[in-house]
Order: structure tokens, then sequence, then C-alpha cells
């Protein structure tokens, strides 16, 4: 304890020897940080908020309509993170950062060699961020040369705002162009089963014509027709399901949660469709329309095969009452070009410099400087120690001296 005590005076002792040389150093370390934080770059960051998005407006369309059209449709997948991740990769995508670099010019701002190192700098200027209440916070960061002249600090300022106003005003084209061409693959999907189903329209009613002309049957009795209503209602549904479940992997592909949701469901749908034509009753919830019913197997060859064609026209009416307003609205959505973008806050003017902080960076560059001041203090005290005690040591430190030189 005494030798530890006895070393700290000795450490003390050597400061005060040379306490003029480290009060002068300490004044010019003070004088020259304080000049540098004058000279040193500024930085201005300018961001804006935008609201978390609502979901994909074709994704919501859709389980709109089948949730309209019938009771069996369920809300589809892609929440508000799924659309704030595309946010994301658009603003952090290549095209962007090269459409940013060209409308500011900032290859020769940056004085780099070729657009590749220019967005290689860009890239750590511009941030984008998901926040917990689902809002995306875009922020954009410029800096002043060295040696500030006037009106540098309100260029890097205006610079600042405009790119991020900028970057927000082109995430909504991008987002638009790419909603544009989901909603143009749906319509095609949808005209393509509108088209087919009118056909098959056609070609039932056709066949139910010619039957009834050749048979002369007109209606059934009251059991036949429960037993139509009950089957295409039936087979209304699964095929509503197998509609809805393309959509689905047209829309967001065969591992979408949705997706294997309503899977499992038509397959629910398919096994009630095959009881049913068996003869299950138990399907139908309507305990007075039960007993009505009739196993198609036992109706007459003629009558079933009325109730086939009837049941085809029903079936194909059933699915145009589904799919038409679906298409309709594929239609209108593909011509929408409405801003998807909600601004919650918009890019703003940045008054005071992000960094750097002066009163740090003047502290740091003083407290570093003392300290290796404080070095080598010590360090000549030691050379000095070794030249009066220890000539080997200090002949070793002259040889090291020579070495170096």
């Amino acid at each position: 304890m005494e030798k530890n005590l006895i070393n700290i005076l000795n450490f003390f002792e050597k400061l005060l020897k040379w306490k003029k040389l480290l009060i002068i150093n300490f004044l010019i370390i003070a004088i020259v940080s304080l000049l540098f934080s004058f000279i040193v770059p500024r930085w201005y960051k300018s961001t804006s908020v935008l609201l978390g998005p609502e979901g994909d407006m074709v994704g919501l369309n859709i389980a709109s309509m089948i949730s309209d059209a019938l009771p069996i449709g369920g809300m589809l997948g892609g929440g508000v993170s799924e659309e704030a991740t595309r946010f994301l990769s658009i603003i952090n995508s290549r095209t962007m950062m090269e459409d940013v670099a060209t409308k500011f010019d900032l290859q020769k701002r940056y004085k780099a060699k070729n657009i590749e190192l220019t967005v290689k700098t860009l890239r750590k200027r511009i941030k984008a961020d998901i926040n917990e209440d689902g809002t995306v916070t875009v922020t954009t960061l410029t800096k002043t040369p060295f040696f500030i002249f006037k009106g540098k600090d309100d260029e890097a300022r205006f610079l600042a705002q405009n790119m991020t106003r900028y970057i927000i005003s082109r995430l909504d084209e991008y987002n638009i162009k790419l909603k544009g061409e989901k909603a143009t693959d749906f319509r095609k999907f949808i005209e393509t089963r509108y088209l087919q189903n009118l056909k098959d329209l056609e070609i039932a009613e056709e066949k139910l014509k010619e039957f009834q002309n050749e048979t002369g049957i007109i209606s059934l009795e009251d059991q036949m027709l429960a037993t139509i209503n009950v089957a295409s209602q039936l087979k209304g549904q699964l095929i509503a399901k197998e509609i809805e479940l393309g959509i689905l992997k047209n829309y967001f592909g065969d591992t979408n949660v949705e997706y294997k949701r309503v899977k499992n469901e038509l397959d629910e749908y398919e096994k009630r469709y095959d009881l049913f034509k068996k003869g299950n009753k138990d399907l139908v919830f309507n305990e007075d329309s039960k007993d009505l019913l009739l196993t198609i197997n036992d109706i007459p060859e003629k009558g079933v095969q009325y109730l086939r064609l009837l049941r085809d026209v029903k079936l194909q009416e059933t699915i145009l009452e589904f799919i038409l307003p679906q298409y309709e609205q594929a239609k209108i959505q593909e011509q929408k070009e409405i801003p998807t973008l909600q601004i919650l806050d918009d890019a703003n003017y940045p008054i005071k410099k992000a960094k750097p902080k002066r009163a740090f960076l003047i502290l740091f560059v003083v407290f570093f400087g003392m300290v290796l001041s404080v070095i080598f203090v010590l360090m000549i005290e030691q050379v000095n120690e070794y030249k009066e005690n220890d000539s080997q040591a200090y002949a070793k430190l002259l040889k090291i001296k020579k070495m170096i030189k």
C-alpha cells in the first residue's frame, strides 16, 4: 500500500515538473480543437414520417368482394407490415438511388469517380425505418464542405429537405406503378375466368333448352327443386372457394397462410358435396326443408338429366353473380393512379445541425491530446531516469533510436 502511494506521488511529481509544458499544450490543443470545430463539415438531417399503409388495395377489394358474394370469404394476408416492407425495398433499391443521384447531381457533389461510388455513398445517407407504431420514417443526411463559406449551410439544409421530399414523391410513383402491374395481372386472371363462365352458362342453357324440347319436361316437383337448390348452393360454394383459392395463388402464391387456410376449406367443401350426392341430408341445416330433399340417385333417369342440366345453369349463374362484381372492380382498380402514401410529417427544414456536436468534439480532442502529452512527459522522464541510473537500458534506447533513424 505504501509502495503504491509512493508511485502515485512520483507520478504527480513528474507532471508538476512539466506543468508549464502541459498547460501550454492544453491551451494549444483547446484552441486548435475549437478552430477545427468551426471548419469541419456540418451535417444536416431532414425527416419525413408516413402513416402506416392500410394494406394492399387490390387485396382488400378481393376480400371485400368475396365477403359480399358468399358467406365463405375471409380476410386476406398482406397487412401493414408487408406493404411497409415494400416501401423500404423501393427506397433502398438501386433504381431509387440512381434516380436521386441523377436528380441532384450527387456524383459531382460527392466527387465520386462513377455512379457506383455515388450510390454507395448515398446509401449511407438515406435511411428508412418501420417504427413500432407502424409508421415509416425516411431520413436524409447532407453535409457542408470544409471551411464553410456563406450560404453553404442553407444549401445543405435545402438539399436535405428536397432530397427527402423527392424520395417520398418517387416512392409514391413507384408504388402506384407496382400496384398497377398487379391490378393488371389480377384483371387478366378474372377476365379469363369471367369469359369462360359466360361460355359455360350459354352451353348449359342450350343443353337445358334442347332437353326440355325433347322430353317436354318444364318443371319438377317441389322436392326436386329443393334438391336442385341445395345441390347448386353447395356446388356454388365449392366453385367460389376454387376461384378464391385461384385468386390467392395468383396474387400471393401457394405458400401464403391464407392460401393454406382456404385450401383446407376447399377440401371440406368437396367432402360435403360428395356426401350430399350420396344422400347425406345432415348437411342441410334447415330442418323444415330436410324432408323435402331427395337423393339424386332415386330420381328417374330423365328427371336426373333434367336436374343435372338445371343445376348446371344455376351453377353458372351463381358463379357469374360472384365473379362479375370482381371483374368490374378489377377494371376500375387497373385505371386508378391515386396517391398511395399518407404523409404524417412533411420533410422538415433542418435548423440545427445533426453532427458534429461541437462541445463533445472539443472535449474529446482536448482529452486525447492531454493523454498523449502526459504519455510524452512520462517517456522523457523515464529516458532521463535510465540515463542517470541504468546505463545499459539507456544504451539500448539509443540503439533503438539509431535503428529507427
